[in-house]
């Protein structure tokens, strides 16, 4: 046996025979063989001992991956996309930055979570530590959607818990509103629903259009990473914006809104409506559905108003159980 170099390895050895069509196994020896480099560290997942790209294989392989997010070091072996028009990048990394043993990291963002401006912003060669879930998408092994980096070639991102994500929390009620984790765990799980929610959190960014009396804009728990999107809401009471002005970034918010996943970005959908900005609200809540049914009296053809709260609904027929309430 040749002398190993490398680190310790282990095989089986199968010795066979052939006898014209048949295949048999006489014997199956295994062997194991001390290297040089001793027994190879594939890391525990934590930013100071992340995965080696093979310990990630390994427990994606063995199907030992969890809803955990851990780290996973390597070097870029190949890059698919960077889309600037998305922020995120579709890549591969590897232990040694060959395309051998590689494994793929699908729709990742850029050191400390932020999103990629340029199609440069990645090369093959760069060293990396990405901090995301492991998973199999059928025969793929791969980190998959929302990883991001916290280390690019010297320069880290991490500080800490405060850069991973954070605690979901809250029940989606206007008295506890989901906070950003919660709604992000939500969308990624693809356990919303249409119905709308309340979710909390500082905004990052924000694009105002007076034009259309719209906003889109981003918030997240900490006002820095673990973004989610608010696509064209509107502003307190479900009014158009009328300037730029009106909410800007680092403003704590409670939006109300349906929770989606708009292909791979996670959203709150169009149509939602500010609550609260900074603890001030606006003049009431609007927009909540109450349920009221009709008594089985109700006389063919007649219309009936439903009032809750001195607010008077859209008309009841005799063919409708419910009202929106305005």
């Amino acid at each position: 046996m040749l002398p190993n170099t490398e680190y310790d390895r282990e095989a089986n050895v199968y010795f066979t025979f052939n006898a014209g069509t048949y295949e048999a196994t006489l014997a199956t020896v295994y062997v194991s063989q001390p290297g040089e480099l001793g027994e190879e560290d594939n890391g525990s997942g934590t930013y100071d001992d992340p995965y080696t790209v093979t310990g990630a294989l390994e427990i994606i392989n063995n199907g030992e991956y969890t809803d955990d997010w851990v780290y996973v070091h390597g070097y870029i072996s190949q890059i698919d996309e960077i889309s600037t028009s998305y922020g995120n990048a579709t890549y591969y990394i590897s232990d040694d930055g060959t395309t051998d043993e590689q494994l793929e990291v699908y729709h990742g963002y850029g050191l400390g979570n932020t999103k990629f401006t340029s199609e440069d912003d990645l090369q093959v060669g760069d060293e990396v530590i990405v901090y995301g879930e492991l998973t199999m998408y059928y025969s793929t092994p791969e980190v998959t959607a929302y990883s991001y980096i916290v280390y690019l070639n010297g320069e880290s991102s991490y500080d800490g818990d405060s850069s991973e994500e954070g605690t979901p929390s809250g029940s989606g009620t206007s008295a506890d509103p989901y906070n950003v984790a919660a709604a992000l765990e939500i969308i990624n799980d693809g356990t919303y629903t249409d119905d709308e929610v309340y979710v909390t959190g500082t905004v990052t960014s924000v694009t105002i259009d007076t034009s259309y009396g719209n906003a889109t804009y981003y918030i997240s728990d900490d006002g820095v990473d673990n973004e989610l999107e608010v696509y064209r809401g509107y502003y307190l009471d479900g009014e158009k914006f009328t300037s730029e002005d009106q909410l800007v970034e680092g403003d704590v918010v409670v939006v109300k809104g349906v929770l989606t996943m708009y292909y791979s970005t996670p959203e709150i959908t169009t149509g939602s409506s500010l609550v609260s900005i900074n603890s001030e609200t606006g003049s009431g809540d609007s927009g909540d559905t109450y349920t009221y049914n009709l008594a089985s009296s109700v006389e063919s053809g007649a219309q009936y108003l439903m009032v809750v709260d001195d607010i008077m609904a859209t008309p009841l027929s005799n063919s409708y159980t419910y009202g929106y309430l305005y």
